[in-house]
């Protein structure tokens, strides 16, 4: 989300820096566009005082480390979700297998009010 605010901010200030850059050193826009945005994040990250996570790549992507130190709990992560939305749709079927059963005989609707004749 930050990172789509901060592209549409720096590609709708700084389109002329895109182009200028793109013709002096024969970059496509959109590679002109990646390395301002990539820039622009270094420096929020240097202002604000936090460090670059180890676990994701400049872009945001993960690193095989983060790979690899989720790998273990795959499994279980996906039975467990695989529980969760079993259990989620057991209790969802049968609230409206008991509600279609109900054929409300017991509840008394009253009758339409009479309107008053027109004259």
């Amino acid at each position: 989300m930050v990172t789509q605010r901060l592209e549409m901010s720096i590609s709708s200030q700084s389109c002329g820096v895109v182009s200028s850059q793109s013709r002096r050193k024969n970059l496509g826009a959109r590679q002109a566009l990646d390395r301002i945005a990539s820039q622009q994040r270094d420096r929020l990250v240097k202002m604000s005082g936090l460090r670059h996570n180890t676990y994701y790549d400049k872009k945001l992507g993960q690193s095989p480390a983060l790979v690899r130190a989720r790998r273990p709990y795959l499994f279980k992560n996906v039975v467990t979700g695989l529980a969760l939305i079993g259990i989620t749709a057991g209790i969802y079927t049968y609230t409206l297998m008991a509600v279609g059963q109900d054929d409300f005989e017991d509840v008394k609707v009253p009758d339409v009010p009479v309107q008053p004749a027109k004259k």
